[in-house]
């Protein structure tokens, strides 16, 4: 069978580098690591792994479906069913409109609530970076990086609700969310939990039990300024109840 011809240099199209002897931490092979805290609260994902795999290269995507397919710890489905899946992988070159445009279809029509979104890709700029993860994406692995096993692993980290970003990339997030903390949350006295410094304040006693008339007392107000404090905070943030509030406001650190 005759092969597609190919630049020099240029791996052809659905080729990753060759793996590496499997890795220890890969599900399946044993002696795995302890799991590190999940950034979000997901409950292991079930066996097999439902993986959708979209790329605009049918070659590319093809390749990969097969690839992964042989693991049987992973269930890789046609497109026809890629609502289904539990994780979805997106395969690019350049990330365009057109790449973000597709996530965010995939990311509506997915069953599984705020599906992941894993993206190989040769680079992804901080703008476009910002608004994949505005739709979902908590993987990237650059494109020359990538091989079989550790797409493996991207898939199962971004389905265990951890976060998987090159160190560049995590420094670009620093950035934007100091930038955002100095001059868009500060000016108008919000943290970056979305919440005032009085409003932690009532916050931190509820935590620790205080009634609203209690809280009231000590910091002076009357009892109706604090369930007004407290109403306006929860509708602001789309908090149901106090429980809630604190919950909430201790799992984003504010408290």
């Amino acid at each position: 069978m005759s092969r597609l011809p190919s630049r020099p240099g240029t791996p052809r199209p659905g080729r990753f580098p060759a793996d590496p002897a499997p890795e220890a931490g890969e599900p399946g092979h044993g002696n795995e690591p302890p799991a590190r805290p999940p950034f979000a609260e997901r409950t292991p994902p079930p066996l097999p792994l439902t993986v959708a795999v979209h790329s605009e290269d049918r070659l590319s995507r093809e390749a990969t479906e097969a690839c992964l397919g042989l693991n049987g710890r992973l269930s890789v489905l046609p497109p026809e069913e890629h609502h289904r899946a539990a994780v979805v992988l997106m395969l690019a070159t350049d990330v365009t409109e057109r790449t973000l445009t597709q996530m965010e279809r995939m990311v509506r029509a997915a069953e599984t609530p705020d599906v992941p979104v894993l993206l190989v890709a040769d680079r992804i700029g901080e703008r476009r970076l910002l608004q994949a993860l505005g739709l979902g994406l908590v993987g990237f692995l650059p494109r020359d990086r990538a091989n079989m096993t550790r797409l493996r692993q991207l898939l199962w980290e971004g389905a265990s609700g951890r976060a998987v970003l090159p160190g560049s990339l995590v420094g670009v997030l620093i950035r934007q969310v100091r930038h955002l903390q100095r001059h868009v949350l500060e000016p108008h006295g919000l943290a970056i939990a979305g919440f005032t410094e009085r409003e932690v304040e009532v916050l931190r006693m509820l935590s620790e039990g205080v009634g609203t008339a209690d809280i009231a007392r000590r910091l002076n107000y009357s009892e109706r300024t604090i369930k007004n404090i407290l109403a306006a905070m929860m509708s602001r943030v789309g908090l149901r109840n106090r429980s809630h509030a604190v919950a909430y406001a201790l799992r984003t650190g504010a408290i």
